[in-house]
Formats: C-alpha cells, sequence, structure tokens
C-alpha cells in the first residue's frame, strides 16, 4: 500500500482471510472467526480500505507465492484451529491453499472491507 495503510490494519486484514480459509478447510469454526473479527474491529484494524490501494487477487497470489513459508511452488498458510492455536499437520503449522480457494476468500473480503469507486 506504499503506506497508505498502516502495518497493523494490514495484517487484522490478512488475519480474516486466514481465518476464513481455515473455516472453508473445517479447521476452524465460523463462530471463533467471528469471534476475532469482532475483537479486531473493536480495536478499528478492520475498517474498510479505500479501493486505490488494494490490488487484485492475482497479484496478491504473485505476492504470497514469495512468502518465506512456500516451498516448491506452493502457498502454505499458518492457520488457527482455535484461538490462539494454531492447527498442527505433520508437526508444521502450515497447510496448502489454492489459487481458487484463494480467490474465493478474497472476493469475500472485498466485499466486505473495500470501499468502491
Amino acid at each position: 500500500s506504499a503506506g497508505r495503510i498502516h502495518h497493523g490494519e494490514a495484517v487484522a486484514h490478512g488475519v480474516w482471510v486466514a481465518n476464513h480459509i481455515a473455516v472453508a478447510m473445517r479447521h476452524l469454526t465460523s463462530c471463533k472467526a467471528e469471534r476475532i473479527t469482532s475483537v479486531l474491529s473493536q480495536f478499528g484494524l478492520l475498517t474498510p480500505l479505500p479501493g486505490a490501494v488494494v490490488k487484485t487477487a492475482a497479484r496478491y497470489w504473485q505476492l504470497i507465492q514469495q512468502d518465506k513459508k512456500n516451498r516448491q511452488q506452493q502457498c502454505h498458510w499458518v492457520l488457527l484451529q482455535d484461538i490462539g492455536e494454531v492447527a498442527v499437520l505433520g508437526q508444521k503449522p502450515v497447510h496448502t491453499v489454492d489459487q481458487s480457494l484463494w480467490c474465493q476468500i478474497f472476493e469475500a473480503w472485498q466485499q466486505h472491507y473495500v470501499l468502491k469507486g
């Protein structure tokens, strides 16, 4: 965002996306994801973002591929299983997320948190 949003806001929006991925993958209940969303909102971290600072789902996907947790061209995420508890698979709290699921969750996030216009 080139400084147009604060780091904490960006992290909070990323948490929202990760939690909804965890719900879609049945690691986290929707009730717990909503509880986390509520807390982030209470601290003013999930305010709607101006559309001008938001990149496309495809561009974010490219950026995610550069993350340090990714291996062998697969996007890995640390996902919650419960509040304060990550889901552990094979002794590592990372899960492969495919692009179609990412796009689906990204579109839901856009509907909730990106200002049109």
